[in-house]
């Protein structure tokens, strides 16, 4: 019926989130994986920057919740709001 765009993430990105978020000491587990069935709109910025050179992947932090993005039930676990921050962070300084 319809089209979703897909990205590849890059592996040297995906290694550089493993290696802070491992070494968060909030962080409790790191799963690294390269499938992520991500939304259209980041799937799409991903890939723009990636054709520009830059480097492009998912991270997801605390992403526990009862019900999937866009649903009645998602609950975002708001405690994970500044662990994810600092991750980030630490991955542009970085």
């Amino acid at each position: 019926m319809g089209q979703s765009a897909t990205v590849t993430p890059d592996d040297e990105l995906i290694d550089r989130i493993v290696d802070v978020a491992t070494a968060h000491g909030d962080v409790t587990e790191v799963i690294r994986t390269r499938a992520f069935a991500g939304s259209d709109d980041a799937n799409l910025l991903i890939r723009h920057v990636q054709r520009r050179g830059g480097k492009g992947a998912y991270l997801m932090v605390g992403a526990g919740s009862p019900g999937p993005h866009h649903s009645e039930n998602f609950d975002i676990a708001e405690e994970s709001i500044p662990t994810a921050i600092e991750i980030l962070e630490s991955l542009i300084h970085g």
